[in-house]
């Protein structure tokens, strides 16, 4: 035991102290009570903790029945105070575990019977509902039960079209965003276009930048190969005339 190499103290015969026990000793079996006290396997036949705290409460019932082990009435009094706050900080830290497992099922019950209610309202209020499925997947997938709803008799040929709330979200957050770009392009001024500026005119290897004279006329192939030059590519004033090519 921890307290093994410790002065317990003597008794005689008549049980009275022939010598005092430590104050170590005291310190060490306090000490232990409250590990002991502390672990979850103290009640458990056989476990280690168990012989340990049966140990303990050997030497704490031979100090009760034998206070003239104590080396003094004030240390017998602070040692008893000490075990008594030990025992009510452990049942508080034990209440507490109690309290938060009775909240926690509390909570589990309480969700139970919501799940429970909710099922039974989408029953009576949407009769084609499956509990079994995503929101989305009651309108999306094969074989879907839809909205439920009796759909209003229409013309032939007519086209009926049913959007789910998140869909008709998604519409007027495209139709706001829209009306505001709409607006915005409408109230800004564009500048004049400034023919050669470096930020408009692109350089490649591809292209020369020699001006164009005014009084030559290109042959028919070079013009073609121009045009297959600049498939797919955008136009570039190298004349630096506003016409461009």
């Amino acid at each position: 035991m921890p307290w093994a190499d410790c002065d317990a103290g003597l008794l005689d015969c008549d049980g009275i102290a022939t010598r005092k026990c430590s104050t170590e000793f005291l310190s060490i079996l306090c000490t232990t009570f409250i590990d002991c006290i502390k672990d979850d396997k103290v009640h458990v036949e056989n476990s280690s903790a168990n012989m340990v705290f049966e140990s303990v409460m050997a030497e704490l019932r031979r100090l009760s029945s034998s206070t003239t082990l104590f080396p003094s009435a004030e240390t017998q009094t602070r040692f008893w105070a000490l075990l008594s706050q030990a025992i009510d900080d452990q049942v508080a830290a034990v209440q507490l575990k109690v309290d938060a497992q009775v909240r926690a099922d509390f909570l589990v019950r309480a969700n139970l019977l919501a799940r429970e209610e909710d099922r039974l309202l989408q029953r009576l209020n949407r009769p084609s509902y499956k509990p079994g499925l995503l929101p989305w997947e009651q309108f999306l997938l094969k074989g879907s039960p839809g909205c439920g709803v009796r759909l209003p008799r229409t013309t032939p040929n007519a086209t009926l079209q049913l959007m789910p709330i998140g869909g008709v979200a998604l519409h007027l957050r495209w139709m706001r965003d829209r009306h505001l770009t709409a607006k915005k392009c409408e109230g800004s001024v564009l500048p004049d276009v400034l023919p050669g500026v470096p930020s408009t005119l692109r350089r490649t290897k591809k292209y020369g930048s020699l001006p164009r004279e005014a009084n030559i006329t290109d042959r028919l192939e070079n013009f073609n190969s121009v045009i297959e030059a600049l498939e797919g590519e955008e136009l570039m004033d190298f004349s630096r005339a506003r016409e461009g090519i």
